[in-house]
């Protein structure tokens, strides 16, 4: 029996976040963000048509609306959410920005090399951050 070491297990339970649990968050946030924005004309049920309807106000590729959004990874589900003009906001100047420009753009990398306080260990177990 092979005993599976500590980074390996790790690597697990990080692969399944990334795979599954990201995923999972970013599909409510869009269902979320397309019913507050277009839900009183087309509330989001997954249907070809609205996932068609989500490509053309995007301007994407309807190759992701053949199937359910249940089954897209994480790479379209960023393309709708951070990167979506459909759901860009105004920012303090007034201009619409999308919210990889509102929060993600601006921040850059971390100067500092330090990992944000929300992944660091309660603990202070540098092993688990």
């Amino acid at each position: 029996m092979v005993r599976l070491d500590d980074e390996w297990l790790n690597y697990g339970k990080f692969q399944t976040i990334v795979t599954e649990e990201i995923p999972k968050a970013l599909r409510q946030t869009l269902k979320r963000m397309w019913n507050k924005k277009f839900g009183t004309l087309h509330q989001w049920d997954d249907s070809n048509a609205v996932r068609k309807l989500l490509c053309n106000k995007e301007g994407r590729r309807q190759s992701t609306t053949n199937q359910s959004y249940e089954k897209w990874d994480a790479t379209p589900l960023c393309k709708f959410t951070l990167y979506a003009k459909s759901f860009a906001t105004r920012d303090s100047k007034g201009d619409l920005k999308t919210l990889d420009e509102l929060y993600i753009k601006p921040r850059g990398p971390n100067p500092s090399g330090q990992f944000h306080s929300s992944v660091i260990s309660a603990n202070g177990n540098i092993d688990e951050t």
